[in-house]
């Protein structure tokens, strides 16, 4: 495959507006990781999207598919479509045949373990589908910098020898916490 198939790939991926055949049946788990609830929804054989569920932020859903059966991703609370990171792109789309290959290829950066894509493929572990904000979000460089100070961190009490401003140790406290729920 070449370097341009990728781009082919995920292109092919993004144009996809129905389901085809039912003969081969995969397990997915969908994973919301956006802010608010988001709804699943399966594009029919005429291309309809039917309803699954809502999925909560921070859930998983497991389902059982289609390898030719695309899905889509609706958030109510923004009144827009999410996406799907796949090999550190995101897609508006679903669909598991498309998605191995797309994992699979030599130019993504997680092409190199194929031990998982074969589990994948034979069904052995779902496919894990990670439900995105459509745009990378845009942090501060102040909210940046808190969050790298949290994640290194060994305990709540590590935040008063921090040589960092004193104005900073709230916000670093505040997230510690939020990260931390049990400390």
């Amino acid at each position: 495959m070449s370097d341009n198939n990728l781009d082919q790939l995920v292109d092919d991926l993004k144009n996809l507006k129905r389901s085809h055949e039912s003969r081969t049946k995969v397990k997915v788990q969908f994973i919301n990781l956006c802010s608010e609830p988001v709804e699943i929804r399966w594009l029919d054989f005429n291309g309809h999207e039917i309803a699954y569920g809502s999925l909560q932020p921070k859930s998983r859903y497991n389902v059982s598919t289609f390898m030719t059966h695309p899905w889509v991703f609706f958030q109510p609370a923004q009144e827009k479509f999410m996406s799907v990171m796949l090999g550190g792109v995101r897609v508006p789309t679903f669909e598991y045949n498309a998605a191995l290959n797309i994992l699979g290829h030599p130019r993504n950066p997680r092409s190199h373990i194929p031990e998982v894509l074969s589990e994948l493929s034979r069904g052995i572990r779902p496919f894990p589908v990670h439900i995105v904000p459509t745009f990378f979000p845009i942090h501060s460089l102040r909210k940046l910098s808190i969050s790298k100070i949290v994640n290194q961190l060994r305990s709540y009490e590590g935040i008063s020898q921090l040589e960092v401003p004193d104005i900073l140790k709230p916000e670093v406290a505040t997230l510690y916490r939020a990260r931390n729920p049990l400390f």
